[in-house]
């Protein structure tokens, strides 16, 4: 009895040694690359996690990610596509990863002749917490699944009933919200639709990206994973200072592009979502990336000269987090109370809103260096929109 007891307390405290060891790992080193097969047009995307101190969990996950995208059958594929040059419909594969400290999300979308013999686009994702190897699932991140996946298809049905985007839409049966297929960044989650349920007219599925102060009335807040995610969102000890140090700089946080980029370059990039519209003096384009949700960008409407790349004259953000400022949820009161009164204000009527692409109110502007940093109000004093231009 004695020698059987003595057992069970090493067994404990190896348990215990072992948890703690690996609590205390070091991930520094873990890296997750894209190793991108190509074959004339096509290619496959094949993502390898390395640097991992756990070899077993590093295993385990690269098994997983090479089974769910099925990449012997896509390799098939791709020296199908090598015999048949372009005659053939080919594999197209692309995907973004996200790695902050134990947290690693990857999302990959593929085009063509899918594993199996399909044809079509799908995405697929993977999410994982690097400390236990173990999935990450939408449960993980809220007190209450079911309140959160509900008020998160709320938030979708409001912005697809007034949506001008939905005669672009081939299918837009967005709801149910898909929970098995999300990815994870510094500024929120992403979901993404099989094209069978929700499609662009490219043929792709949509996708729908929450910003984490969308979601943060549900979030399991004593979480250390929901700790982590919310802990990489742009932040400032200073927030009215970077404000304008960002403004300065010509970008905004959590926006994929900046002011004087090359327009073309960003078109390619995070493809179009409508034909642009026109205000008086520019073209405003808006995109399908989940990244660039929410945002327009603007290029001169008549450039001076044709011979060099247009640029990027303007940001239109209708949802973002501007270390606080938030569309939708700030008002006039908060806007001053985080930097002060207005340098201008421009009030728009139902003729110069018109002419501006926005709703009539009031522009709230403050010089930043050379760009103008200006915030529009509805007629009842909510912030709209944040506008970052050149002067």
């Amino acid at each position: 009895m004695r020698k059987a007891y003595v057992l069970l307390v090493l067994v404990v405290m190896c348990a215990v040694l072992c948890g703690a060891a690996q609590a205390e790992a070091d991930l520094s080193q873990v890296r997750v690359t894209l190793d991108d097969r190509v074959q004339g047009n096509s290619n496959v995307l094949v993502p390898t996690l390395s640097g991992h101190p756990d070899p077993i969990i590093q295993g385990r996950i690269n098994d997983q990610i090479a089974a769910k995208l099925n990449i012997a059958d896509a390799m098939v594929s791709l020296e199908r596509a090598k015999t048949w040059g372009d005659e053939g419909a080919g594999i197209h594969m692309q995907g973004t990863v996200y790695q902050v400290d134990h947290v690693l999300s990857i999302a990959v979308s593929a085009w063509g002749e899918l594993p199996g013999g399909q044809f079509g686009q799908q995405y697929t994702t993977f999410n994982y917490d690097l400390q236990t190897g173990m999935p990450i699932v939408m449960g993980d991140l809220f007190a209450d699944a079911n309140q959160a996946s509900q008020a998160m298809e709320e938030m979708l049905s409001a912005a697809f009933d007034h949506s001008p985007l939905n005669p672009y839409l081939e299918y837009r049966e967005i709801l149910p919200m898909p929970r098995d297929t999300f990815s994870l960044s510094a500024n929120g989650l992403t979901v993404y639709y099989p094209n069978t349920q929700y499609a662009l007219l490219t043929g792709e599925g949509g996708t729908y990206a929450f910003l984490y102060y969308q979601l943060e009335p549900y979030l399991k807040q004593d979480s250390p994973l929901v700790q982590c995610l919310l802990a990489s969102r742009p932040k400032a000890d200073h927030p009215a200072q970077q404000i304008r140090d960002d403004a300065q700089a010509g970008r905004l946080p959590g926006v994929a592009a900046q002011l004087g980029d090359d327009l073309a370059g960003c078109i390619q990039r995070y493809q179009l979502l409508t034909e642009p519209d026109y205000t008086v003096s520019s073209m405003l384009y808006q995109f399908t990336a989940p990244e660039m949700q929410y945002v327009a960008l603007e290029g001169t409407l008549y450039p001076e000269d044709e011979d060099h790349p247009r640029q990027v004259e303007a940001i239109r953000a209708a949802r973002i987090d501007l270390y606080g400022l938030r569309p939708g949820v700030s008002t006039a009161d908060d806007l001053v109370a985080a930097l002060g009164e207005p340098e201008e204000t421009v009030a728009l009527g139902a003729a110069e809103a018109s002419d501006l692409l926005l709703p009539p109110g009031t522009l709230c502007q403050y010089r930043a260096g050379e760009h103008m940093l200006a915030f529009h109000l509805d007629e009842s004093g909510v912030l709209t929109q944040v506008i970052l231009r050149k002067n």
